[in-house]
């Protein structure tokens, strides 16, 4: 986990991907960390080993990291709301916001 602090982008992303392929709830905070690094491929990943953990406890992270400024980041978060929750309230972040505090 420590390679998710590393200096180069690059290192952080092949991190954050070696991460989502051991679906290990015990990196979950850095995980959540990692939603908020400078490198895009980095948190598309975080967000992508978050989702193949399946805590739902990764979706006020994720709600707090949007809205997100890359497209395909943007859009991975979403998925990965979708799938942690079994909602779908599509590119809408006021009704994932109010959903996520009961109030929709």
């Amino acid at each position: 986990m420590a390679a998710l602090d590393d200096p180069a982008g690059p290192v952080r992303k092949e991190a954050a991907i070696a991460l989502a392929d051991l679906r290990d709830p015990s990196t979950f905070d850095a995980l959540v960390g990692a939603l908020s690094d400078s490198e895009d491929k980095a948190r598309y990943w975080a967000a992508e080993a978050l989702g193949r953990i399946g805590d739902r406890e990764a979706i006020g992270p994720i709600l707090g990291a949007l809205p997100e400024e890359n497209p395909f980041v943007h859009r991975k978060f979403y998925e990965v709301l979708r799938r942690l929750s079994g909602e779908d309230f599509g590119y809408d972040l006021k009704k994932w916001r109010q959903w996520h505090r009961g109030t929709l």
